[in-house]
């Protein structure tokens, strides 16, 4: 098991899946429910790479210079297609 024995080293196992394997949606969800200073309760939970979504990017060309008034077309599209804020 990956959790740290020495902590826990007086505890089985069964407490220890108990206590940082409780999530409510997914059988193997590594989480823990704490109390904020409000009283609330939250949970907090270690996300699997496979929920974060993939971007891609369009590559910039290289003899591209964001100088060159020959290249603004270039840019302004790039722009227009990526996240990026324009800056005023």
């Amino acid at each position: 098991m990956a959790l740290d024995k020495k902590k826990t080293s007086r505890k089985k196992r069964g407490w220890r899946i108990k206590k940082y394997f409780n999530h409510p949606e997914r059988k193997w969800g590594f989480c823990c429910i704490i109390k904020e200073k409000s009283g609330n309760k939250k949970l907090l939970e270690l996300i699997k790479p496979t929920y974060i979504k993939l971007v891609r990017y369009i590559k910039i060309k290289g003899e591209a210079n964001p100088f060159n008034p020959k290249y603004t077309g270039y840019f302004n599209m790039r722009r227009t297609y990526s996240n990026i804020i324009p800056i005023s």
